[in-house]
């Protein structure tokens, strides 16, 4: 998710380095498809897509389709993407089923529990399911609206950070439909702190530079 943002700052580039390694190591289909997709969204605030910003694009889609190959030849079937896809789609019915009997107050803030699983693999449907309709409208009304200003403001201003920005908080936004990261801290921490740096700087009258390393 801070890919995007590290192409942002001259001091830290070369932390796009190990930190494509590491998500490549990881094999996750997810996490690669929503950086293809923050990508997108990161490129077509710089000026759309043009021939070097294509070979990325391309690279990463190479790269998901060899995993998506790779892992499918694996003989543990638990490993392969058609399980992976499969047993999600067992935990989002279940989840659904959860919803149906608690729409308007949800079952509680931790008290989601399925029958093999802790999480959903769908962050909305467990917010959701936990807090019901206000709860995740709340949530949704939110992020829109911070992401909603931030995507106007670059429209004027071009600030490659805040394109950065913005594109992290999509990342996280993508993976969260098929994962749980927003309900883990180490890792939500990043975003909501993206969030309010972003709310921050678009409620500024005069914003300065987002990140200064001067």
């Amino acid at each position: 998710m801070v890919l995007p943002l590290t192409l942002t700052i001259g001091p830290l580039i070369w932390l796009a380095i190990p930190l494509s390694m590491a998500l490549f190591l990881t094999k996750s289909l997810g996490a690669l498809i929503s950086l293809l997709g923050g990508l997108l969204i990161f490129f077509y605030m710089r000026g759309g897509i043009k021939k070097r910003r294509l070979f990325v694009l391309l690279a990463v889609l190479t790269i998901i389709i060899s995993i998506f190959i790779t892992r499918s030849a694996i003989e543990k079937k638990q490993f392969t993407p058609t399980f992976s896809a499969l047993t999600r789609w067992d935990y989002w019915m279940e989840t659904i089923k959860i919803i149906e009997k608690h729409p308007l107050n949800g079952v509680g803030i931790g008290n989601f529990n399925l029958p093999s699983s802790r999480y959903t693999h769908n962050s909305y449907l467990q917010i959701l399911a936990e807090t019901g309709i206000l709860g995740l409208a709340s949530f949704l009304w939110l992020v829109i609206s911070v992401l909603r200003r931030g995507f106007k403001k670059i429209k004027d201003s071009g600030d490659k950070q805040l394109a950065g920005l913005l594109s992290l908080c999509c990342i996280f936004l993508f993976h969260n439909a098929v994962d749980f990261s927003f309900f883990l801290p180490e890792i939500n921490t990043i975003w909501w702190l993206a969030l309010g740096i972003l709310s921050s700087y678009l409620s500024a009258d005069q914003p300065d530079k987002l990140i200064s390393f001067s």
